[in-house]
């Protein structure tokens, strides 16, 4: 017989050849079947001069696997006290230990416990950022890749991440990759972002800081930044590119602290910022100035103005059918004209930043949702830096870190580097050069089409705060910003009246027309979704019928005011209905 300890305190379950028993309280020597209320069994072990005797049948099957099943399921429960492996994990890896055993435990059952053991073994989560410090320096999983806590000017919290040995790769780098990311921050407590900082060593890419931050203000990236180099000193003098994303304060703030460096944009965040404003504007892909706008950042900066009037040419021929293009081109004039030293990537070192995206996707799928719990979230911070100090490792010593990158994207780079070299060295013209990625930005444009989401506003991007005399405050970056809104407001209605004189009364009352229809359709199919939301099916199918109406109406009456005669109607009453 072997005993094994019961759910309750201090209770015990027997078992012998395969059948568990409870003893009977009334008698020592007297055992009653465990399943005496769910099998309704009798079955009853006697002990008599130490000899075990069957009083009773049972009336179900022995269990043969019940002392293995419960040592499975011990280890599972120790093995969640003590490593930051999810329930899933921990299930697979013990079951495979023994799967005879495995066969007659249930994920669902053992999620619940294994979930409840972890909640037992971690400190309460605390109410407000300033309680993490203390937090983090004793919590297990945390103590070997927490570094410091940073209090700014205006008593904001952030937290630095990494290791001493990618302190040192970041010491040495001569580039950086600076990212942030909103989804993977924890939910309780409250911070506002979670940037990281990759190197790149030997073509491959290395994260060697994820900082939280409880605000996204200047003050407190000027605390972290100085900070970073109050750990690698030598980092202000070694530093010659910074690659990072269009976020205006943290712009200003790493401009200031290493002004010998030359700073850019990230090329894959223009072409989707782009790309947005173009969908927004009800334009279709793809389009060949959307193309030369994408790939004007791969030309030098002194060829960007030349490339805006190539898209300015087909925009004039193009703009009676889709008059929007006008607001597309002041759009680009207005936002990148301004910063093209930051936006072109033409001497950039490294213009892809594919591995800073797929740490991002990783992360995503490591944090398993959105916002995560603060326990998870540290896990697998802690999972993610020291995977990255052991792919460092790994490249040290000559073995493959990533997987080689396809045929394909070797044949990509060629290609933009040889195409490069020719407009460098006057064999192509810039016409020839943008040619050349006519294809290529036209795929592009299907690919990122499908992961803009229209609903999340992008980083405002201020010229202001990128050029050589960066402004100290945020209020007067302000100023600066509403008064370029008005220069905008001012140059839109000169243009239209210049275009109002080139075409025509008639022609521009045309123009004028067909976008007023078009807003008007956005608009409507607004009103109709909400609609749907919030009646439901049938009360909103009513509603459309008369929406459709309303529109057919207005459209009748458009037609036969003589505005469209230079239209096709039939191209019109197809775009509209």
């Amino acid at each position: 017989m072997e005993i094994i300890p019961g759910k309750r305190k201090d209770s015990f379950i027997y078992v012998y050849e395969g059948y568990k028993y409870n003893i009977d309280k009334r008698y020592t020597h007297v055992y009653r079947c465990a399943r005496r209320r769910s099998h309704l069994c009798s079955g009853v072990l006697m002990i008599q001069n130490e000899k075990f005797t069957l009083g009773n049948m049972h009336n179900h099957p022995s269990e043969p696997h019940v002392i293995d099943v419960f040592k499975l399921k011990r280890e599972m429960i120790q093995m969640s006290k003590y490593t930051t492996a999810t329930s899933k994990e921990i299930y697979d890896t013990i079951s495979q230990k023994n799967q005879s055993a495995a066969a007659n435990i249930s994920y669902n059952a053992m999620k619940t416990l294994l979930s409840r053991e972890k909640v037992k073994m971690r400190p309460p989560v605390p109410s407000n950022v300033c309680d993490l410090n203390d937090l983090l320096k004793e919590y297990e999983f945390t103590k070997s890749v927490y570094k410091s806590c940073i209090i700014s000017e205006d008593n904001k919290y952030s937290y630095i991440f990494t290791t001493d040995k990618l302190l040192k790769l970041l010491e040495k780098s001569s580039e950086i990759y600076v990212n942030g990311t909103f989804p993977a921050i924890p939910k309780m407590p409250r911070f506002a972002k979670l940037f990281s900082v990759h190197v790149r060593y030997m073509e491959k890419g290395v994260v060697v800081l994820l900082i939280l931050c409880e605000a996204k203000t200047e003050f407190v990236y000027n605390s972290i930044w100085k900070e970073i180099v109050k750990l690698v000193p030598n980092l202000q003098n070694n530093l010659r590119f910074i690659i990072m994303d269009y976020e205006k304060v943290l712009m200003n703030t790493l401009h200031k602290q290493f002004p010998q460096a030359s700073l850019y944009g990230y090329w894959f965040h223009y072409c989707q910022a782009v790309l947005k404003k173009w969908i927004q504007l009800g334009l279709t892909i793809p389009h060949r100035v959307v193309s030369i706008a994408m790939a004007l950042a791969l030309a030098p900066p002194e060829m960007f103005s030349q490339g805006l009037n190539l898209m300015q040419i087909i925009t004039n021929k193009e703009c009676y059918f889709y008059p929007n293009m006008l607001l597309f081109m002041a759009y680009m004039k207005s936002t990148w004209l301004s910063i093209l030293e930051k936006v072109c990537v033409y001497r950039c070192p490294n213009r892809t930043t594919n591995f800073v995206e797929s740490f991002h996707n990783i992360m995503g799928h490591k944090m398993q949702t959105v916002h995560p719990n603060l326990w998870i979230f540290l896990n697998n911070v802690s999972k993610l830096i020291m995977n990255q100090e052991t792919n460092y490792d790994r490249v040290i010593n000559g073995q493959q870190m990533t997987k080689i990158r396809f045929p394909s994207s070797m044949f990509r780079n060629i290609k933009i580097r040889d195409a490069q070299n020719y407009l460098s060295s006057g064999l192509f013209s810039l016409e020839q050069f943008l040619q050349v990625y006519d294809n290529e930005m036209s795929y592009q444009q299907h690919q990122m089409s499908s992961l803009i989401d229209l609903s999340v506003e992008d980083e405002e991007i201020y010229a202001d705060l990128l050029t050589e005399g960066a402004v100290n405050s945020v209020s007067t970056s302000e100023f600066h910003v509403e008064k370029r809104v008005e220069d905008e407001e001012v140059k839109t209605n000169e243009r239209a009246i210049s275009t109002k004189l080139k075409l025509g009364k008639k022609k521009f009352r045309e123009i004028l027309t067909i976008t007023q229809l078009k807003i008007w359709k956005k608009k409507l199919k607004k009103i109709f979704m909400l609609m749907k939301l919030k009646l439901g099916k049938k009360k909103s199918r009513n509603i459309l019928k008369i929406i459709k109406n309303i529109f057919t109406k207005c459209l009748k009456m458009v037609m036969d005011t003589g505005l469209l005669k230079r239209v096709q109607k039939k191209k019109m009453l197809h775009f509209f209905l």
